[in-house]
């Protein structure tokens, strides 16, 4: 018999466990084993950091932007089955309108998946009644059905810069503003800097620097 101790079973832990269990069942040696999980807290899993009795908006630590998980897919052993996660991205952007007292007027939502952790996402602005969304996007964009689109970036070294526009009615507009090939810099839209009517996004290629100073 093996034996094998953990100590702390919070996120780390957890996945330390659980890449042991993928490990072994590779080489078909979950037998034999005896995996024994030490914490303090009764919470396997989620640990001191992320206890589930405090405000709830405590309980991710890091921006969701940069927040991507892998779909795990199920583990299916003879002696163990541990069911399979869903992926978690930061694909979609749904925008809504609500009245003054709280009830929904409309939903939209812009379908988009991209490819890259350091330059993606998106940067946004009101201006007004009217909604503004900058994105990088590589491929075409495609209009689906439900007054919606879809912006798709399966490259992350090659991509154009998008700008959508939303209107108080929820009606969606788009205009590209900067060409890859046109460009010789990719600008970083998940982290531009808004102000007032102004959007500043820096832009970077390998030794090259640029910056774009959007007017709405």
């Amino acid at each position: 018999m093996r034996n094998v101790g953990i100590i702390g079973i919070g996120p780390r832990g957890g996945y330390a466990l659980e890449r042991l269990i993928i490990e072994l069942a590779k080489e078909n040696a979950l037998t034999d084993i005896h995996i024994a999980l030490f914490g303090t807290t009764g919470n396997f899993g989620n640990g001191a950091i992320y206890d589930l009795d405090q405000n709830p908006s405590n309980w991710i630590n890091i921006t969701e932007r940069i927040l991507e998980l892998d779909q795990r897919k199920a583990i299916n052993t003879k002696t163990l089955y541990i069911e399979s996660l869903p992926s978690y991205n930061f694909d979609d952007i749904i925008s809504l309108r609500m009245d003054k007292d709280g009830n929904l007027k409309w939903a939209r939502n812009i379908n988009k998946r991209q490819t890259g952790l350091s330059n993606s996402f998106y940067t946004s602005i009101p201006v007004g009644e009217d909604s503004y969304f900058f994105i990088n996007c590589s491929d075409k964009i495609k209009k689906l059905s439900a007054n919606r689109i879809a912006f798709r970036q399966t490259n992350a070294k090659k991509s154009n810069l998008f700008m959508v526009k939303i209107n108080k009615d929820g009606d969606f507009d788009y205009k590209k503003l900067i060409d890859n090939k046109e460009s010789k810099v990719y600008y970083k839209v998940n982290n531009g800097n808004v102000n007032n009517q102004t959007v500043i996004l820096i832009g970077k290629r390998k030794n090259k620097t640029r910056i774009l100073k959007l007017k709405i």
